[in-house]
């Protein structure tokens, strides 16, 4: 009996450049564009039908209405697609990876996400790369990306270099050549050598699936650094819902800074890597990464109703983002 050919849903919401036989830059700017640049990569269509959708072009930044758009495509083709992958500028892959991860939990379908090295269209940003050999990576990263959608993982994972990293542990390494992600806590879901290795275990989560639809940007997110004041006028911050502050120590919390956070009329997110010292009206974030723990905020933000203890959900581990 012959093995039905595998459907891929190739979701493109930017780092999709590469370079052609020529040296020509190529990247995805409209729909238009996707045959072309397809073409470039033939090893693909050899791997499984693909089902390309455009999301956004290659200087976009995304928003959470992009990352909406892409979590609302794959939860409309979890019966029929074989599984997902998401190309997006590695500037944002963090972030994206992060929210899709709380919008899609528990899908029974593999997720993974992936870039070319470096994004964007202008010479100015490119002009050092023509002669790469690696051809920005975005091929290699691919083609490895279809691979491990043979394997049930159990959050949206980051596929680049050498490494497969869940979404919600991943990190920024630019120390590492082309593995320009790592895992916060060294725990990698596979690697590549002269194949793909992935480690062994990995499942979908047995949960119920829980598809949401929204997820938020409208949060004043600031850094804090002590003996610096915040400007936090509240009459003028009318046009958001909520307050993430990052801290960048463990000491605590100025007296001036707690009465703020006490008469904030917004929930106020307090986030450290390893721990947080704040009053009992912040919502306490760490022992994970920023990127996680931001986009937490966001959707819980958005789902506030939904959620039976959402003063509680920085301690709660949603999507196995707490270490």
């Amino acid at each position: 009996m012959v093995k039905a050919r595998k459907k891929i849903t190739l979701l493109l919401a930017g780092g999709t450049a590469l370079l052609d036989q020529n040296k020509r830059l190529l990247t995805v700017q409209s729909p238009e564009d996707i045959e072309l640049w397809l073409k470039q990569m033939p090893e693909l269509g050899l791997l499984a039908e693909i089902e390309p959708i455009f999301v956004s072009a290659e200087n976009d930044i995304l928003t959470p209405e992009h990352w909406q758009a892409i979590a609302r495509q794959i939860a409309e083709r979890l019966e029929t697609s074989s599984g997902f992958v998401v190309v997006s500028r590695a500037d944002q892959l963090l972030l994206t990876a992060n929210a899709l991860s709380f919008l899609l939990q528990n899908i029974k379908k593999t997720v993974v996400l992936t870039s070319a090295l470096r994004s964007g269209t202008t010479e100015i940003k490119q002009k050092n790369i023509f002669g790469q050999k690696n051809d920005l990576g975005l091929r290699s990263n691919l083609i490895n990306a279809f691979q491990v959608l043979d394997y049930s993982l159990p959050t949206p994972a980051i596929m680049f270099g050498t490494r497969l990293i869940p979404g919600v542990r991943a990190i920024n390494d630019h120390d590492q050549g082309l593995n320009i992600f790592a895992s916060l806590d060294d725990n990698y879901w596979g690697r590549v050598d002269f194949g793909i290795s992935v480690k062994a275990g990995l499942s979908f989560h047995t949960a119920k699936t829980k598809l949401y639809e929204k997820i938020k940007a409208n949060i004043l997110v600031f850094d804090d650094l002590p003996g610096l004041a915040w400007d936090l006028d509240f009459a003028k911050l009318k046009n958001y819902e909520a307050i993430f502050i990052r801290l960048n120590h463990q000491n605590k919390l100025e007296p001036v800074k707690i009465k703020q956070i006490k008469e904030s009329p917004y929930p106020v997110f307090l986030y450290h890597p390893t721990q947080v010292q704040g009053p009992d009206e912040a919502i306490a974030m760490s022992n994970c990464t920023f990127e996680a723990a931001l986009a937490k905020a966001m959707w819980a933000i958005a789902n506030k109703d939904a959620l039976s203890q959402f003063t509680q959900i920085g301690e709660q581990n949603i999507i196995g983002e707490l270490i």
